[in-house]
């Protein structure tokens, strides 16, 4: 998919920027750390008709998937420390919705923390996860709109004791797309495609994100209809600066990890 290729090059590209602003000359020893938060819940509201009437589960299927399980990495270099958490549900392959309510049907959780403590040293935390919602209108005379509710968070914080010897740079993403973009919320028509990212040489702290609704999709007789949620997190601190081609090395993996996603992501998408 064009837009999910653009997407991760977006990402990659601001992965650099990251890199670039780690790699800057800096003297000293202090302690620099990260706190990162990214969540997306999908519950399936309602299934109904266009004058209002609910619709028989007889007459419409939702499954929710995951991809390939949970991609995630920390790297430690010096006296750096690093970790990550992660939760898919359901973590199983495939999943069948048979009944509409506010419990969620698909829930994508990251969270990282790291710090370099009073030494040189490195920390990074990475994580990449992604589900699919796929929609089938078995009714063959009339359209079915499929409401869902969503709930989004997000954190980044990023701390350092010196400016001149500490860096932190973070990113948190979530989303939900179809193949041409992000979904809009069916009341504000906000764009479902949220992200945190910065740098800091100042102990700067960004301002927790949350936010829920609803968005539709509305099916066409015998129609059907998928959807993508994203949900990831990157942070990176460093004291005392790893040079330049070992900080690449490092977070090699890292970057691997998302190309190999939208590689995943195309083929899921093809189905």
């Amino acid at each position: 998919m064009k837009n999910q290729s653009a997407r991760m090059g977006k990402v990659c590209a601001m992965t650099l920027g990251i890199l670039w602003l780690l790699a800057l000359p800096v003297t000293g020893a202090a302690n620099a750390m990260y706190d990162a938060l990214s969540s997306v819940e999908i519950a399936l509201n309602r299934v109904f008709l266009p004058d209002g009437d609910e619709v028989p589960t007889e007459d419409w299927s939702v499954t929710v998937s995951t991809v390939d399980g949970v991609e995630s990495e920390v790297l430690e270099e010096g006296s750096g420390q690093a970790d990550v958490g992660t939760t898919l549900d359901p973590d199983e392959v495939e999943v069948e919705i048979t009944s509409t309510g506010t419990d969620p049907i698909l829930r994508l959780f990251a969270e990282g923390s790291g710090s370099t403590g009073q030494d040189p040293g490195f920390a990074a935390s990475l994580a990449v996860l992604g589900g699919l919602i796929e929609m089938q209108n078995e009714n063959a005379l009339s359209t079915v709109i499929f409401e869902f509710t969503y709930g989004f968070e997000l954190n980044a914080e990023w701390m350092i004791d010196s400016a001149l010897s500490d860096l932190a740079g973070a990113l948190s993403e979530a989303s939900v797309q179809d193949e041409t973009g992000a979904v809009t919320d069916n009341d504000t028509q906000t764009l479902l495609e949220f992200l945190l990212f910065g740098g800091s040489e100042s102990g700067d702290i960004a301002q927790p994100f949350k936010l829920e609704g609803t968005f539709r999709r509305e099916l066409a007789a015998n129609g059907t209809d998928t959807i993508f949620v994203f949900s990831e997190i990157l942070r990176l601190a460093q004291t005392i600066p790893v040079p330049l081609p070992q900080t690449l090395a490092l977070l090699g993996p890292g970057l691997l990890l998302l190309v190999g996603r939208t590689r995943r992501w195309t083929v899921a998408s093809s189905r």
